[in-house]
């Protein structure tokens, strides 16, 4: 190998500002960490951010706030509707019904016709849905909590869900474990005409609006999963649920 290939070019200026920057927030941030003080995230908050950087900074934000969107999609007569078309072409099944009293019995009439086990595991949270109570009087026994590899249908509700794409949208906490929508091989959602937004911009709106942090995951899930790895021929449940079944409450 030449010299020529060895030798070191010199930084460009940009570069060598980067190369700076960099380094002044390493050290600042081990000074920090000598002193006893915590280490923190946010560079306004804790002095990382240099009087220079501040108001690139705030340009940055003001411009994530101001931002427009791209291309929407025309607005269907029905949420509810172009979502199930949507939900059914990705090999979703789905119940419909029109009031909360009809969601267990259509959960074991499902359960009894697919030929599953009368058992699901559900989210802690639907503890607090009135209708979860009736189940055992319909024949399913029910465990709250994160499944098991024992465990074959999952039991979900959404945070909303897309009608331009037929996605549930379910975000991850303690008493709404990610694990129940991927670990078993049924996934039933419960959800209503009133989670129904347009697009994924939509749902990323309501879940800012809703006042709540977001959650260290939000799971995406537009039917079963599915892989076309092998032979390019398509396989349901290669990495998680291969059956995806949905109950709708409401008329919309």
């Amino acid at each position: 190998m030449t010299s020529e290939f060895k030798q070191q070019q010199p930084l460009r200026p940009d570069n060598a500002t980067s190369r700076e920057r960099i380094f002044g927030r390493i050290q600042a941030a081990r000074a920090r960490q000598a002193s006893g003080s915590q280490t923190g995230l946010t560079p306004q908050t804790h002095g990382v951010a240099s009087a220079a950087e501040a108001p690139s900074i705030a340009s940055l934000r003001q411009r994530m706030g101001d931002s427009a969107r791209g291309p929407q999609p025309v607005a269907p007569a029905s949420l509810t509707d172009a979502f199930v078309q949507k939900a059914l072409a990705l090999s979703c099944t789905v119940d419909r019904v029109g009031q909360a009293s009809q969601i267990v019995p259509a959960i074991a009439a499902y359960l009894g016709s697919s030929g599953l086990p009368a058992h699901v595991v559900a989210w802690p949270v639907l503890s607090q849905a009135g209708w979860l109570d009736s189940l055992a009087a319909h024949g399913v026994s029910l465990r709250l909590g994160a499944p098991t590899g024992d465990d074959l249908v999952g039991l979900s509700s959404v945070a909303c869900a897309v009608a331009e794409t037929g996605t549930l949208v379910l975000r991850s906490a303690p008493d709404t474990p990610a694990s129940t929508h991927l670990l078993p091989e049924t996934h039933i959602a419960v959800l209503s005409c009133d989670d129904m937004v347009l697009t994924l911009e939509d749902a990323f709106e309501r879940l800012k609006a809703s006042g709540q942090p977001l959650p260290r995951a939000l799971n995406l899930v537009s039917g079963p999963s599915r892989t076309g790895d092998i032979e390019q021929t398509i396989v349901l449940g290669a990495h998680g649920p291969y059956r995806v079944h949905l109950v709708l409450v409401g008329a919309a």
